[in-house]
């Protein structure tokens, strides 16, 4: 039996690429530009709930409650969401919102 050995024999080290220290544009590439877009969406996502989250004044939709037109509803909707939710509590003790609602 002969063994067989191919002439030009390799190692498998021969086939793969020389090992270099990552550059720095290459971390940016791959941390940075990465922590960039997260930071971005967070802060569209925190924008836009300031907006969303600015206009919540019961105030306003008791005043827009008192108007009389198509979008009433809305209001009445809005404020009772308003209500119902555990972090505004102070709101149902709120005698003066209390009564102006009353007299609607």
């Amino acid at each position: 039996m002969s063994h067989y050995e191919p002439q030009n024999a390799t190692s498998p080290d021969d086939q793969l690429p020389p090992v270099e220290p990552p550059n720095p544009g290459f971390v940016v590439q791959l941390f940075v530009i990465p922590a960039l877009i997260v930071v971005i969406m967070f802060a569209l996502g925190a924008g836009i709930k300031w907006l969303v989250e600015r206009d919540n004044d019961p105030q306003s939709y008791v005043d827009a409650l008192r108007r009389n037109n198509a979008g009433r509803w809305q209001s009445a909707s809005d404020l009772a969401d308003l209500l119902r939710n555990p972090r505004n509590a102070r709101l149902k003790d709120d005698a003066h919102l209390a009564h102006e609602l009353s007299g609607i």
